[in-house]
Formats: C-alpha cells, sequence, structure tokens
C-alpha cells in the first residue's frame, strides 16, 4: 500500500531541535555537576556542589545549545554571534556556580545576598581557573558535534536532519559518561545540607538520565522522519502515489503535488511544487508551506 504524504516529514525541524537544546543541556549539566562534584565535593558537601555547579549549567546550557542555532553572524564574516557569546556566558556560569555555593553556607555573612554576591564575583575572575578549561572542554564534547551540525545544515533539510542526529547521538553519549561519575559518587559523611545532599543526589542522577533519553528520543526522531521521506519519494517516483510526481530539473529534482478539479473535458490539473531534491532524491528545503 503506498504513503500518504506527511507534511512533517518535509516541513522544518522545530521540535527536532527543541529537543536537542534540552539533550545538550542535560548532558552538559551531568557532565560538569559529576566532574565538579568529585573534585570540590569536600567539606560536608558532595551531591550538593553538583546541584550548585549543574543547575546554572542546566539553565544557561539550554540558553546556549540554542543561541548556537542563531543564523546571525559578525558583520560580513562566517562567526556567529552564538559562537561568541559563549565566553560570556561560561562566566556567567562560574559566577552564579559560586554564588549559590557561597550562599548555601553563607555564616559570617551578614545576609545570603552578600555571600552570593562576593562568591559570584570570586567565580567570575579567580574562579576562571575552573570555567575557562570547562569552557575549552565544552566546545570539544559539545560545540564540535554542533559545529559539524551546522555544516551539514547548509546542504539542506536532510542535511540538517543528520546534523540533529549527530547532536543526539553525541549528547546520550556524553550523558551516559556522566553515568559512572553519579554512580561512584558518595554523600558526605557528616553533611552540612542533609536536604541539599538529597536535591543534588537527584538532580545528578536526573539530568544523566535525561540526557541520554532525549539525545536517543532525537536521534529516533530524525531517523524516523528520514525514512517515512524516503519512502514516500521512492513510492512516488514508482508511481504508486496518486496526486504526486517527481520531476527532474536542472538542480536536481522536485516533488510535485497534482490536484484535478472539475470532470470530464472540463478537468483541470493545478501542479504545486512541494519539495526541492536532490539527485538522490533527499530532501533539500521545502518550496511551499503547504
Amino acid at each position: 500500500m503506498a504513503s500518504s504524504f506527511n507534511k512533517r516529514a518535509f516541513q522544518s525541524l522545530g521540535a527536532l531541535r527543541n529537543l536537542n537544546v534540552l539533550s545538550v543541556a542535560l548532558a552538559l549539566a551531568a557532565a560538569t555537576a559529576g566532574v565538579f562534584a568529585h573534585g570540590l565535593g569536600t567539606m560536608g558537601l558532595s551531591h550538593s556542589i553538583a546541584l550548585f555547579v549543574g543547575l546554572p549549567t542546566l539553565i544557561l546550557g539550554a540558553i546556549w545549545a540554542a543561541v548556537l542555532r542563531v543564523r546571525a553572524t559578525l558583520g560580513q564574516s562566517r562567526i556567529r554571534w552564538g559562537w561568541l557569546l559563549s565566553i560570556p556566558l561560561a562566566l556567567l556560569n562560574g559566577a552564579f556556580a559560586c554564588g549559590i555555593m557561597f550562599m548555601a553556607d553563607s555564616q559570617g555573612y551578614r545576609t545570603p545576598v552578600e555571600a552570593f554576591m562576593l562568591g559570584a564575583a570570586l567565580g567570575a575572575t579567580v574562579g576562571a581557573f575552573f570555567w575557562v578549561p570547562g569552557l575549552v572542554a565544552t566546545l570539544i564534547c559539545f560545540g564540535a558535534p554542533i559545529a559539524w551540525s551546522q555544516k551539514l545544515a547548509e546542504k539542506g533539510l536532510a542535511g540538517e536532519e543528520r546534523g540533529e542526529i549527530f547532536i543526539g547521538t553525541a549528547s546520550a553519549f556524553i550523558a551516559l559518561c556522566a553515568a559512572p561519575l553519579a554512580a561512584v559518587l558518595k554523600t558526605a559523611e557528616v553533611p552540612k545540607h542533609p536536604l541539599l545532599e538529597d536535591i543534588g543526589f537527584a538532580f545528578l542522577w536526573l539530568t544523566t538520565i535525561g540526557g541520554v533519553a532525549t539525545g536517543v528520543a532525537a536521534a529516533l526522531l530524525a531517523l524516523a522522519r528520514q525514512k517515512r521521506r524516503k519512502d514516500f519519494v521512492k513510492e512516488v517516483e514508482a508511481g504508486q502515489v496518486e496526486g504526486f510526481r517527481v520531476d527532474a530539473v536542472p538542480e536536481g529534482k522536485v516533488l510535485v503535488r497534482v490536484t484535478s478539479m472539475g470532470q470530464g473535458y472540463r478537468v483541470a490539473n493545478f501542479e504545486e511544487a512541494l519539495v526541492a531534491l536532490d539527485e538522490e532524491g533527499e530532501a533539500k528545503k521545502t518550496l511551499r508551506a503547504s
């Protein structure tokens, strides 16, 4: 039986992009929280460190993953503004993480706000010892897959789809690598904040599992879209789908919808070019929103 036309398989990847923004943020938070919890988890703080570091990383990581998708560039160059914003976002991440840490242990300060402000100032300046290497690691582990996906996206809709598969797979892999960090991290023997230790423990595992789940879901969703589209185009080319055809053009191929109106000798065919395809039948771009 011939498959019916599925508009979503030929349209832009809005839902898939959003899912991968979430997968990047969760995987980044899980990995960062796990590493810092092991490196700084002393003095009655263990899982709490994971929460202090991971929560701002989750929020700012989502913003970072989203702004990287903005196509606006610096002047006439090919450098996107999102990449330039990586530095101030990493600085803010260090400031917020250190500020929250000081605020949670604000003894000796008049108010928690003062403790937060001091911690934020130290996190943004002295904390560069931590957030600069963290930024480099983030650009290598997450930035490289995103940059590669953006290069694939320049080849059209199918290329962008393959890029999303790559991002989802990379995010799931990194989140999976964070699982051992969560598994071997022990709660402080004499915790300063027992409730925060419990919340931090839950946060570390939720971001780890969430990063794997959303990354895998994004990759599978993209693969399913890819298969539906390929199957439909093949059936149209084989003449198995009524009302559609694939025409050859100098640039490749075009998926055309043919609508017949009227009866008998008054029949009129209205042709509507829907999707530009390459020589292999892969979608390059939609020609009409419908």
